[in-house]
């Protein structure tokens, strides 16, 4: 079984759009989008997506009907073995070249607490 562990660390930039929207935006210099997966139970390969953006989209300091939205460019993985990243995005896996975008959109947020 393949067990995938994602760490993705943003750091975001406030940017003043129309109408009263705050829109936090990823910086890319200062982020990455990294994975780890265990393979065969002994050993850890490393990889990372070059290519992606962010942002956050705020009416209201308190969030409430915010949205998120986060893509990544399948096509830049990058796994540092060629022959690995050419089979990671063929159809075995990603399919990159039918889906050759990975898209994060939000649908709602909930307050859980104060």
């Amino acid at each position: 079984m393949k067990q995938i562990t994602s760490l993705v660390a943003t750091f975001m930039i406030a940017v003043n759009g129309l109408s009263g929207q705050t829109m936090w935006i990823v910086d890319n210099a200062h982020s990455k989008v990294k994975f780890a997966v265990t393979h065969l139970v002994i050993s850890e390969v490393e990889g990372s997506f070059r290519l992606y953006s962010g942002s956050i989209r705020s009416t209201n300091s308190d969030f409430m009907n915010s949205t998120v939205e986060f893509v990544v460019d399948v096509n830049s993985i990058d796994t540092e073995n060629e022959m690995r990243d050419n089979h990671l995005k063929s159809g075995d896996f990603f399919n990159a070249a039918q889906y050759p975008k990975m898209t994060f959109k939000s649908v709602s947020w909930k307050k859980i607490d104060d």
